[in-house]
């Protein structure tokens, strides 16, 4: 059973022209000239070893595709990022937040009402929509919207401290409705790295005797109501039963889970065959060591292993000096809003590049290397 749906045609042509349309658009908006810095050579270097390697690929048609939509990813965003080299916070830009947050409400909605998305053990069944796309929407909206709510809190309005966690409740629940399980984690994550800020930064601000026990409460409040959500959701039951499985010494029934794995296996197989170049770029794509596993899932399913059997130990190490670059210039950031910013959503990215999709999303997770750039450039 194929357990994954890659790109089909109609959508690689979909992406292909919105690609091309939003690159041409932000060169008509933006004329500026584009400065080429150390940082871009640094990602150029990789896309061009990515190129490279298709050339000794077990599937290069594949490959050929995965660099394709890879670069046409990587082109918008970093067109995006020097034309646009600025982080602005206008009013215009507070609407579209505020528009974004009731279209995602009112999709969290029609999620819990209609349940779009039925699991069990041996796969799932979609109507209009996959988890994966859905999962990662209520993610980002439910994480900006922590955001929000934990700096701007003193600045909000008497109503917006109200219907702000309601919305949150109501994303969640329609997140644990979805049971995209690198979404829930990416969520759980945020919220530590949220009371972390709390404590260091805005200790005095929150835990003042009035708002302390209002604090206390909200927390409490959606802690039981979490509880209540997650002992009647049988999407969420259903996809987190192997963990019980795996507890109890009993064999995983999940075969989602079996399939992830195997392709984990697969991938230090496949890194195996070349471990120094890797054995190219779209190669997982194949039937090896009587395997169907990668003809199945096409790709890992984790951001690291990918890098490592594709490009072996070059590309992989490239990748993490990448990512150390990124914590450094995250680290560098000064004000404490935008670095806790930038990081929570590099966490969030980071959780989907570990456990969801392949390189041609995930190479969003590189981008962060500039988030240093754009504080040294923002505008108020």
């Amino acid at each position: 059973m194929n357990i994954t749906n890659y790109n089909s045609k109609f959508l690689i042509f979909i992406k292909t022209i919105y690609g091309i349309f939003t690159i041409t658009i932000i060169f008509l908006t933006n004329k500026s000239k584009i400065e080429i810095k150390k940082l871009d050579f640094w990602l150029f270097v990789f896309l061009a070893y990515l190129l490279i390697t298709i050339i000794w690929s077990k599937n290069q048609n594949f490959g050929l595709l995965k660099f394709f939509l890879t670069f046409l990813n990587f082109s918008f965003l970093w067109l995006l990022i020097k034309k646009f080299n600025v982080i602005k916070v206008t009013r215009s830009f507070n609407l579209f937040l505020k528009f974004w947050l009731l279209i995602i409400s009112l999709f969290s909605i029609y999620i819990i009402v209609y349940n779009p998305v039925k699991f069990n053990t041996i796969g799932y069944d979609f109507r209009l929509f996959s988890h994966v796309f859905s999962g990662r929407l209520l993610t980002l909206a439910n994480s900006s919207l922590l955001l929000t709510i934990v700096f701007k809190f003193n600045n909000l309005i008497k109503p917006k401290k109200y219907i702000y966690p309601t919305l949150f409740i109501l994303i969640l629940i329609a997140q644990l409705n979805l049971a995209y399980r690198s979404g829930i984690l990416a969520i759980f994550l945020v919220l530590l790295t949220l009371i972390f800020y709390i404590h260091k930064y805005e200790h005095q601000n929150f835990f003042i005797k009035e708002k302390f026990i209002r604090v206390i409460l909200t927390i409490l409040i959606l802690l039981g109501v979490l509880i209540i959500i997650l002992i009647s959701n049988s999407n969420f039951i259903i996809r987190n039963n192997w963990i019980v499985n795996l507890i109890r010494g009993e064999q995983i029934q999940d075969v989602t889970v079996i399939a992830r794995l195997d392709a984990l296996k697969y991938s230090i197989n496949l890194w195996g065959t070349s471990p120094i170049l890797g054995a190219g770029f779209g190669s997982f794509n194949t039937s090896y060591f009587n395997s169907k596993i990668g003809l199945e899932l096409k790709y890992p399913h984790n951001f690291f292993l990918e890098v490592l059997a594709e490009t072996g130990l070059f590309g992989f190490i490239f990748i993490i000096l990448i990512l150390i670059k990124t914590i450094q210039n995250i680290i560098l950031i000064t004000n404490p809003k935008y670095k806790f910013s930038f990081l929570i959503f590099f966490i969030v990215f980071f959780v989907f590049a570990m456990f969801s999709k392949d390189l041609t999303f995930n190479f969003i997770l590189l981008i962060f290397i500039y988030s240093n750039e754009l504080y040294s450039n923002k505008k108020y």
